[in-house]
């Protein structure tokens, strides 16, 4: 039901499960509004808007028109001016010079040094919350930031190793184009400490994806283990975020770590379960191949398992999980098999 007259806004009349509730209309016309005098009320209650029935005018209605226009407008501009003051402050952020810059990363250098142990365990609290919000300020992409951080990790040499991992991720997140060259070096040198080359080998698929690629892919794939290189699952993973970062298909490398036994086993199940945010036949292939495997890893068949079931029809999936268990003999993945079975399965 509508109703309309020549100065009104026409809203429908609801009637709500058998009881008549009838929001009444706001008038708009060409007379001024009232001025506020003391008798309009000091709070305001948010409910229906009152019906004719209940007694009250239309003008008292329009006496509240005011506050509904302040109330948002006051919010608009409030919140206008923390989203200013916030653009403000990141406008600043990327005029900063060498000298600040370089008094950001020793404020750095001191919260990445572990505190003496026998302090108790809210000094430490205080000390890595200080320490998270300082290092995720200085990863803004402001390169003076990652300059200091890069001179300061050739600098400060004795340092802690979380100290020279967190200047590293500084380094390249601040300046990639900086850092890249030393992360190569880190990565394809044999002599650096095993954790920085560990955390280069990660950070050079985000700070230079297609040299990474360049770099990355031969290791990837070799079949024998070479103990002079970074372990292979930071190879693999440094790989496939260098394939995000250039929207490559990573699935053929991630075959290769995933089907090769010889491969650490880490590395094996970071690839297995890689292959199950892909929906590719050569992805599948793998899988089903490390669904079946008799090394007695019953881990990363698991693993297949569940990746298959993510990327596979569920028919298709209860009908190679059906054949599998009526050929399994050993019972724990056997009684794996019949709970993801019943639970995929109608």
């Amino acid at each position: 039901m509508h109703s309309c007259s020549s100065q009104r806004i026409c809203r429908p009349e609801w009637d709500l499960k058998g009881t008549e509730t009838h929001f009444d209309l706001w008038v708009i016309t060409q007379e001024p509004l009232p001025p506020l005098d003391s008798s309009m009320p000091t709070t305001t209650t948010f409910k229906s808007a009152p019906s004719p029935a209940d007694g009250i005018s239309v003008r008292a209605h329009r006496r509240l028109i005011p506050l509904a226009i302040a109330v948002p407008l006051f919010l608009a501009i409030a919140f206008g001016a923390i989203a200013c003051g916030d653009k403000k402050e990141k406008v600043s952020i990327t005029e900063i010079s060498a000298t600040e810059a370089e008094a950001e990363i020793k404020e750095l250098i001191r919260l990445l040094t572990p505190l003496d142990p026998t302090l108790t365990s809210d000094h430490h609290d205080r000390h890595l919350k200080a320490q998270r919000i300082q290092q995720a300020k200085l990863e803004m992409e402001v390169a003076e930031f990652g300059r200091a951080a890069l001179a300061a990790f050739h600098k400060n040499r004795d340092e802690t190793a979380s100290v020279r991992r967190g200047l590293l991720q500084v380094a390249a997140r601040s300046a990639p184009e900086d850092t890249a060259p030393l992360l190569e070096k880190l990565v394809v040198e044999y002599g650096h400490p095993l954790d920085e080359r560990a955390e280069a080998t990660l950070l050079f698929g985000e700070a230079a994806p297609a040299r990474a690629l360049q770099v990355l892919e031969a290791m990837c794939r070799r079949t024998k283990r070479n103990e002079t290189l970074p372990h292979d699952e930071f190879l693999i993973r440094g790989w496939v975020k260098a394939c995000e970062n250039l929207e490559i298909s990573p699935v053929p490398v991630l075959v290769d770590n995933a089907t090769n036994i010889t491969k650490d086993s880490t590395s094996r199940h970071y690839a297995v379960k890689q292959l199950g945010k892909h929906v590719d036949p050569l992805g599948r292939q793998a899988l089903e191949i490390v669904l079946i495997e008799s090394t007695g890893n019953g881990y990363i068949r698991r693993m297949a398992a569940q990746s298959l079931r993510k990327t596979i029809p569920a028919e298709e999936a209860c009908a190679l999980f059906r054949e599998v268990a009526d050929r399994e003999s050993e019972n724990n993945f056997l009684r794996f098999l019949l709970d993801i079975i019943a639970e995929t399965c109608p």
